[in-house]
């Protein structure tokens, strides 16, 4: 059964990263009006879909290395209202080659390094960084990236110095962060927007779910565009 939005649907028969709330929180949270956009490991294309809503002039292209996956990113693109802007490429973000450069990239990319890798090889591919490493993220996203463009990704709080240093490392420094908290305020995920300035970036916080289930007003209130459907919050009142 499909994933209903509302301007668009998400299929995810075969692809083992599920449309969750980290795709949603970074797909809102971009800001800026782009005209061409990449989306880096696009599976579902749920990403790229949400860039497509909110910018609805740019040119958005989802790459995915996964065959199945991107087969069924192109089938979520071909049935959306914004068919016609979007396309689903079948390669490894190493070798994805352009010869206009992306305003803006966005990425979900894989989190776990030098874990325990399971047996389902899709979601190996999905969750760790063997297709993708954290240098080669940053090496290429820049290599792609126009000089006054950003990169925006959604990333475990675990390890956000490691991304820092190697962003760094390629002349892309943070300058928007969105720190997701948990109910007791221990940091979850971190979503950042790099640029080429180096300056101190601009930080803020967030409850998107509650110990009981239910989402924040704030998440509610950030994601009320894309959602076929009023979502209930949750009132925390301590």
């Amino acid at each position: 059964m499909a994933f209903q939005f509302k301007q668009f649907s998400i299929e995810q028969k075969v692809n083992a990263h599920k449309v969750g709330t980290d795709s949603m929180l970074l797909g809102a949270w971009v800001k800026g009006n782009f005209s061409n956009i990449l989306d880096i490991g696009t599976g579902t294309g749920i990403l790229a879909l949400m860039q497509a809503q909110k910018n609805p002039l740019a040119k958005v292209i989802g790459i995915e290395s996964n065959a199945l996956s991107c087969a069924e990113a192109k089938g979520n693109f071909a049935n959306s209202p914004f068919d016609k802007r979007m396309s689903a490429v079948c390669t490894k973000l190493q070798d994805f080659n352009i010869a206009q450069p992306f305003d803006l990239i966005i990425a979900n990319p894989p989190y776990f390094v030098d874990a325990y890798l399971g047996k389902e090889t899709a979601k190996n591919q999905a969750r760790h960084t063997i297709n993708l490493s954290i240098e080669a993220l940053y090496k290429h996203a820049e290599r792609l990236l126009h000089a006054t463009g950003q990169l925006s990704v959604v990333i475990p709080s675990s390890v956000k110095e490691m991304h820092f240093k190697v962003a760094a490392q390629y002349g892309l420094f943070p300058a928007d962060i969105l720190v997701i908290l948990s109910e007791d305020k221990t940091t979850i995920r971190h979503l950042i927007t790099f640029n080429r300035a180096a300056s101190k970036p601009i930080e803020n916080t967030m409850i998107a779910k509650y110990n009981n289930g239910m989402y924040s007003k704030a998440y509610v209130t950030l994601t009320v565009d894309y959602h076929d459907r009023e979502l209930t919050w949750f009132e925390d009142k301590k």
